[in-house]
C-alpha cells in the first residue's frame, strides 16, 4: 500500500519525523513509512526484538490489537512519547524533545487502549497457566509457549463466525479509519496482490463498454486498474471505505461506490456486463447469498470473477501430514473454502465455470517450527518471490494459495 500522503493524520506524522530524525536513525512504524524514510522496519510479530537498535517507533492506535503486547509495553517503557494525533503515537529516545503533555486526548487514548490490551493478555496469560497445570500430569509433549500465543491471538482478535453483520461493519469501520486496514507488510504480499490483479484484468478486458459491479471493493479496489468502462460501482460493508473510494476516485468518470452488505445487493437483475468479487467470499456469513446476489444482478453471458485463499494449498495439504490441525490465513476470515468447494457453490447457483487459475505456492507458509524459520528469508527476496510465483501459475488452482475462478452465467 502506497504512503497516504493526502491523508493528514499520515502527512503531519511524516512531516515531524522528517523535521527530528538524523540521518542514521532507524524507527518502527506501519511499512507504508519505509517509502518515506528508509531506515523503517515493519511492526514485529512478537516482543523478541532489540529495541536498542532503533531510535523510534511510531505506534498506530487502530491495529494496537494486532501488535504483540510485550512489544507495546517495551516501547513506553524505554521510549518517550513525544507527538500523538488522532491515529499515531511517536515514541523517541531523544532527550531533545519534550515528552507530551499527560492531559493530551490523543495520548489518553493510547493510554486506555494500552489498559484494553493489558486486560486481554493478563487475561489470556491466566488461561494459559490453568491449561498449563492441567496438562502437566499428563506428560504429554506440547509445546505450551505456542499455546500461549496462539491464546493472546485468539483473545486480542475476535471469532469472526460468531459476530453479526453490524458487528463486523463496526470492526471494519475501524480499520479502515486507522488507513491500516490491508497493509502489505513484504514483497510476497504486494506480489501476490499484483498477480490477482494480472489474473482479474486478464479475464475482463477489454472494460471500455462494460457496466462493472466490485463486491467487496473496499477503499477502491479495481477502480486503480480499470482505466475506461461504461460503468463501475464498488460496494463494501464499510461506510469509512466507501467514503475513502469516492474520495480518491472522484475524479474519475463513470467511477461510484456505495456502502452495501454484498448479500443483499441494492441492484435491480441482469444490471451488470461484469462483477468482481476479490477476496470476499470467505469474509462472509453465507457466501452463498452473494453467489446468489451476484448470479441475479448479472446480465445473460455476463462474467463473475471469485478470488479466495485455498483451503486446500499445497501448505495445509503438509500442515495436515504433519498432524496439525488447519488454520485460516486471516483471522478475520469465516470460512475459507477449498477450490473444490468454491466451484461447487457456482455451479450450484448456476454459473458456468469458463476458466481456473493459481495465484502463488507457499509450501510452508504457517507451518508451526517451518514458518518462523524460512519467511523472514524469502518473504522479500525478489528471486524467491518470482519463482513462487510462477509456481502458483504452473499449479493452478487446486495446490495454489490462492485461487481464481472465472465463471459465466448462461
Amino acid at each position: 500500500m502506497p504512503f497516504p500522503i493526502s491523508d493528514n493524520y499520515w502527512s503531519n506524522t511524516l512531516q515531524f519525523l522528517q523535521d527530528h530524525l538524523n540521518n542514521e536513525d532507524k524507527i518502527i512504524a506501519n511499512s507504508e513509512f519505509a517509502e518515506k524514510i528508509s531506515n523503517t522496519t515493519a511492526y514485529p510479530s512478537n516482543s523478541n526484538i532489540e529495541l536498542s537498535n532503533y531510535q523510534w517507533v511510531v505506534i498506530n492506535k487502530g491495529i494496537m490489537n494486532e501488535l504483540d503486547y510485550l512489544f507495546l509495553q517495551q516501547v513506553t517503557k524505554k521510549f518517550i512519547p513525544v507527538f500523538a494525533n488522532e491515529v499515531f503515537v511517536i515514541f523517541s529516545k531523544t532527550d531533545q524533545i519534550s515528552r507530551l503533555d499527560a492531559t493530551l486526548v490523543h495520548w489518553q487514548s493510547f493510554v486506555s487502549n494500552m489498559t484494553i490490551q493489558e486486560k486481554i493478555y493478563k487475561r489470556s496469560h491466566t488461561i494459559f497457566h490453568k491449561i498449563k497445570r492441567f496438562l502437566l500430569p499428563l506428560k504429554r509433549i506440547i509445546k505450551l509457549e505456542s499455546i500461549k500465543q496462539n491464546l493472546v491471538s485468539v483473545a486480542a482478535n475476535p471469532d469472526y463466525s460468531t459476530l453479526s453483520v453490524a458487528n463486523i461493519k463496526e470492526l471494519m469501520d475501524s480499520r479502515y479509519k486507522s488507513q491500516n486496514a490491508y497493509n502489505m507488510v513484504c514483497l510476497w504480499d504486494d506480489v501476490r496482490a499484483k498477480e490477482l490483479t494480472r489474473h482479474i484484468m486478464g479475464a475482463i478486458v477489454p472494460t471500455y463498454d462494460s457496466t462493472i459491479l466490485e463486491i467487496g471493493c473496499g477503499s477502491g479496489g479495481s477502480a486503480s486498474y480499470i482505466d475506461e468502462c461504461k460503468e463501475y460501482i464498488g460496494t463494501d460493508l464499510s461506510e469509512v471505505a466507501i467514503s475513502q473510494a469516492n474520495t480518491e476516485y472522484s475524479k474519475k468518470p463513470n467511477f461510484k461506490f456505495m456502502a452495501m452488505d454484498a448479500m443483499k445487493l441494492e441492484f435491480e437483475e441482469n444490471r451488470f456486463d461484469v462483477v468482481i468479487a476479490r477476496e470476499v467470499i470467505e469474509h462472509l456469513p453465507d457466501p452463498i447469498d452473494c453467489l446468489k446476489e451476484a448470479f441475479r444482478v448479472l446480465k445473460s453471458g455476463g462474467m463473475f470473477v471469485v478470488t479466495s485463499p485455498n483451503r486446500d494449498s499445497l501448505h495445509l495439504r503438509v500442515n495436515r501430514m504433519l498432524g496439525y490441525q488447519d488454520f485460516k490465513c486471516s483471522f478475520d476470515h469465516i470460512k475459507e473454502f477449498t477450490f473444490q468447494e468454491a466451484a461447487e457453490m457456482l455451479t450450484d447457483v448456476g454459473f458456468k465455470i469458463k476458466d481456473t487459475k493459481g495465484a502463488f505456492l507457499m509450501p510452508y507458509w504457517g507451518i508451526n517450527n517451518v514458518d518462523s524459520s524460512v519467511r523472514h528469508l524469502t518473504d522479500n527476496d525478489a528471486i524467491m518471490v518470482e519463482m513462487l510465483r510462477e509456481l502458483g501459475d504452473r499449479v493452478g488452482a487446486e495446490y495454489a494459495f490462492c485461487f481464481i475462478i472465472i465463471c459465466i452465467k448462461p
